[in-house]
């Protein structure tokens, strides 16, 4: 088994970013300095919390894809 952890990228506006996410916990997706406001995304790839207050994004892909690349915008 094995274990992911933080994962920083430094990036552009509209640039693209690949990164590993866990199939099985949780995932908490944020931005330093900023807030993530809205999330889009194809309907049923994941189950996900948006915290609007912080920004930030909680995410957990459905079964379905849990070993599919999943793109957010």
């Amino acid at each position: 088994s094995s274990l992911l952890a933080s994962q920083d990228f430094v990036v552009e506006d509209g640039q693209t970013v690949d990164a590993r996410i866990s199939s099985e916990n949780l995932n908490r997706i944020y931005l330093q300095d900023d807030r993530i406001a809205s999330i889009k995304a194809l309907e049923g790839q994941f189950q996900y919390q948006h915290d609007a207050k912080l920004g930030e994004l909680y995410l957990k892909p459905n079964t379905g894809y849990k070993d599919k690349s999943i793109n957010l915008y």
